[in-house]
């Protein structure tokens, strides 16, 4: 168990469709920080949903399980494109499901923050820190995170990645994904907007494995990433990086294509 805001109740969300091994980071992620993990299975495939089980199993009391049936329709015979067509235009409420046990929860043990990410992140190991400058700054309800991004392997950072998005909040009752914003904007702090931006401190694996990049390149429609992203190795695991770290390999001038790079490890520039 975590040895800061010890007197906090906090809580993590993730949302699990079928990402297979991947969803791993992501619980043990919020597990490492987290009191209490929800996890919500979206009509999940017999392998994710193997492991959601096996944490279930193995934390009773920390990891409650729901799922989404009762409030979006299944995808059941949709193409991959028409899947991720469905999961943007059923996004809120997707997220909303995950909300409602959070507030349900909420009602017997009282939830201090809220921490919801998707099934292809974790945090890295600077987020204790993080997290006790937050909880005591009165005046900021949200954080906004730019995430590192890698690919093919933990080693490898790439510039090609996700904009800046809410990860954490600080938890009240009224909060909800409907209507749904962009960069996970709930109601209703996106209408106070009291936000604190702090990069380089979750990791995003969508492109860690090659089931995960095919799975992500049928679901968009495309044949490939940007091959003009700029790759770049460092002798760490991409969650030890501190934010300091991060920022100084993600403006380093010495990088490969990725378009010219042959995936292998080493022959990618280090630069840590």
């Amino acid at each position: 168990m975590r040895n800061y805001l010890q007197n906090l109740n906090i809580c993590g969300g993730v949302g699990v469709w079928s990402e297979g091994e991947i969803c791993r980071y992501a619980i043990e992620s919020l597990l490492s920080i987290c009191d209490t993990v929800f996890i919500t299975c979206d009509y999940s495939d017999d392998k994710t949903q193997q492991i959601v089980d096996g944490y279930k199993s193995k934390y009773p009391d920390r990891i409650i399980v729901g799922d989404t049936s009762a409030r979006v329709p299944s995808p059941v015979g949709m193409t991959l494109p028409q899947i991720m067509g469905r999961q943007k235009t059923y996004c809120g409420q997707l997220i909303e499901c995950n909300f409602d046990m959070v507030k349900e929860y909420h009602k017997t043990h009282p939830v201090d923050i809220i921490i919801f990410i998707d099934s292809d992140e974790m945090f890295t190991t600077n987020i204790p820190k993080v997290l006790e400058k937050f909880w005591n700054t009165p005046d900021i309800d949200t954080i906004f995170i730019k995430p590192i991004e890698i690919q093919n392997d933990i080693h490898i950072i790439t510039s090609q990645g996700l904009v800046s998005h809410a990860k954490i909040y600080k938890f009240v009752p009224e909060i909800t994904a409907i209507p749904y914003s962009a960069q996970n904007f709930y109601q209703p702090y996106r209408k106070y907007r009291r936000i604190w931006k702090e990069s380089w401190n979750f990791v995003h694996l969508a492109r860690l494995t090659e089931e995960n990049r095919k799975l992500r390149g049928e679901l968009r429609q495309q044949t490939h990433g940007n091959l003009t992203a700029k790759i770049r190795r460092v002798s760490k695991p991409a969650w030890e990086l501190t934010p300091v770290e991060a920022e100084i390999v993600d403006k380093s001038e010495k990088f490969i294509r990725l378009g010219d790079w042959d995936g292998k490890l080493e022959s990618a520039p280090l630069i840590l």
